[in-house]
């Protein structure tokens, strides 16, 4: 069994990030390589023969003088130290330690313009797989997203994220960078405090998925249709009059999500399933870093935000649908 440390190191969307001792915002900042300040410079422009003053300020690194983003005026910036002093607090509260930390790159910005606090809370066993309970903070200062707060459960095994929402405990908080951010972090670290409520019912979630086997003289027949429903046809900008079309990406998408079951060690069910559509959107698909998006960063956007993302909560709603009618014909039969 690989360790969380190796995990983490080679997992596409944390790759990058610095193994962290300290228990302090500024000791660890300077492990990380990330203590230093920002501030806003307003932003003008010659026109004329003189300067002119506009309403928006450049984010810039204090010691490097590099820009790191550019914002507006009601923009409020929240330094590395203060938030690792959060991350650490919050961590703390709901049982673990921030134990990596480093920077990251936005789509146009300079590495550092992001940064990112991650935090081990213990583990959970699914299946005979060992889960590593997460919590991770990540902020921007180019005004491109909010400050965020996530909890995730992270498979060792193969380190794919597991990412199960549910109405009673959201697992990610967003906070803008406003005025209130302050009272907004006061009011999520409180929401904190029932962390374990996600993490039950997350892992309560994916038991279910494990119970519920899938027949065996139609496993063929149930992956086909799962990959169907979780990769749908598509309509081709070029010829929208045909409707949705299985294109050759769409096939191709469904046969690796396919193979990837097949390829798993572990019993055939629903979180077999899961587990090969969560494994193929953290290790399968192409990630395009861009002009000066680094492929970490770019990798975490799309686990954590885009298609990828979208795809691992389609492919837990589609699960979640296949154990609720597993479920309920064992009713009927028993």
């Amino acid at each position: 069994m690989e360790s969380i440390k190796s995990v983490v190191r080679r997992t596409r969307a944390f790759r990058d990030l610095t193994e962290v001792d300290k228990t302090n915002g500024t000791d660890l900042c300077m492990q990380a390589n990330m203590d230093y300040n920002t501030v806003l410079d307003k932003l003008t422009y010659w026109h004329n023969g003189k300067n002119n003053e506009t309403n928006s300020y450049a984010v810039v690194r204090q010691d490097t003088g590099t820009c790191l983003g550019v914002v507006g005026e009601q923009y409020n910036v929240m330094q590395n130290k203060a938030l690792a002093n959060i991350s650490i607090n919050i961590a703390n509260m709901i049982g673990g330690n921030i134990t990596h930390a480093g920077l990251m790159q936005s789509r146009y910005y300079a590495l550092g313009s992001r940064v990112c606090f991650l935090g081990r809370l213990g583990t959970e066993n699914i299946n005979g797989d060992e889960m590593e309970k997460i919590f991770l903070v990540t902020n921007t200062n180019d005004g491109s997203r909010c400050l965020m707060l996530y909890l995730i459960l992270l498979r060792i095994i193969c380190a794919n994220g597991q990412i199960a929402i549910n109405k009673d405990f959201h697992n990610i908080i967003a906070i803008r960078h406003s005025s209130q951010m302050n009272y907004m972090l006061s009011e999520a670290t409180l929401k904190l405090k029932n962390a374990n409520t996600f993490y039950e019912n997350s892992t309560k979630a994916l038991r279910r998925m494990a119970q519920a086997e899938l027949k065996k003289d139609n496993i063929l027949g149930s992956i086909g249709l799962f990959t169907k429903r979780l990769v749908p046809p598509i309509i081709v900008q070029s010829e929208p009059e045909k409707g949705p079309q299985d294109t050759p990406i769409v096939v191709r998408k469904r046969k690796e999500i396919s193979e990837i079951y097949f390829k798993q060690d572990i019993e055939h069910s629903v979180y077999r399933m899961y587990q090969a559509a969560t494994e193929y959107t953290d290790y399968h698909t192409t990630i395009r870093a861009g002009k000066r998006k680094n492929t970490m960063s770019a990798s975490f956007d799309n686990i954590m935000h885009g298609t990828g993302n979208n795809m691992k909560h389609r492919a837990y709603n589609l699960c979640m649908e296949e154990v609720l009618l597993n479920e309920t014909n064992k009713t009927i039969k028993g």
